[in-house]
């Protein structure tokens, strides 16, 4: 999902539902790995600036 979420089909959403999931867990799982992945990504460009990331 994470680094490839581009390449994403049809077949990948219905593995998803198959494996019990609904359309609304697919988009809330999505939406959680794309905000983790932007925590991500402002926490190294904070440590390449030299200030420290609180929680």
């Amino acid at each position: 999902m994470r680094w490839r979420s581009f390449r994403a089909t049809r077949g990948d959403l219905d593995a998803l539902r198959d494996a019990g999931l609904s359309t609304t867990e697919v988009v809330t799982i999505s939406q959680l790995v794309a905000f983790v992945a932007y925590q991500t990504r402002v926490a190294a460009g904070l440590a390449l600036l030299g200030i420290e990331a609180r929680p």
